[in-house]
């Protein structure tokens, strides 16, 4: 059932009962997977910082695989001080290996 108030022109629908409780518990089942999401991304600024002096502003073209039980992610890191590394780590217990863009490579780097 939707609950539909009139906000003067505009409608707000609000889901009934069940339909939150439905979404509350896809959500519980996706959090695991999130914390999972956070923990490369923490180690990639980590190993990152500690290899390159950089301070992660944003991360974009992020790739994540799992193939043969190993995740595989892939991802540009972008740092603070316009620096861009090609990141990859091909198992969850593997180091990430970094690669600098330079600037005739950010055009398709």
């Amino acid at each position: 059932m939707i609950r539909t108030y009139a906000t003067g022109a505009i409608d707000l629908r609000l889901p009934s009962t069940s339909w939150k409780l439905a979404t509350a518990a896809a959500l519980s089942l996706w959090l695991p997977v999130a914390n999972a999401h956070a923990d490369w991304q923490q180690d990639l600024a980590a190993d990152i910082d500690f290899e390159h002096s950089c301070e992660v502003a944003f991360l974009s073209h992020v790739v994540e695989r799992e193939a043969e039980g190993k995740l595989m992610v892939m991802a540009k890191v972008h740092c603070t001080d316009q620096r861009t590394f090609d990141a990859v780590r091909t198992g969850r217990l593997e180091p990430f290996e970094f690669k600098e863009c330079t600037v005739r490579e950010k055009q398709s780097c």
